[in-house]
């Protein structure tokens, strides 16, 4: 079983929110964590090397921006995990 895909964002960001209108659409379980709103998960953005959002991560893979090609290979496991 894969593990929940988790998405850092802020607010009023165009690719944030193309990454979850995604998941939306094709039924991939998410959590978003607004970074604005929590300075631990700012910090691990950070730590990450990471300077643009949104950041997701999957297990112990992580990316900057909207890679629908780190998702779409996982996207049946992260469906069937909800």
């Amino acid at each position: 079983m894969a593990d929940t895909l988790i998405i850092y964002g802020k607010p009023d960001c165009i690719r944030c929110d193309q990454l979850v209108k995604y998941c939306r659409r094709k039924g991939i379980p998410y959590r978003y964590i607004d970074v604005t709103q929590d300075a631990d998960a700012l910090a691990l953005v950070k730590s990450l090397g990471y300077s643009e959002l949104p950041v997701g991560m999957i297990g112990d893979d992580h990316f900057s921006g909207v890679r629908l090609d780190k998702i779409r290979p996982l996207a049946p496991q992260l469906s069937k995990a909800s």
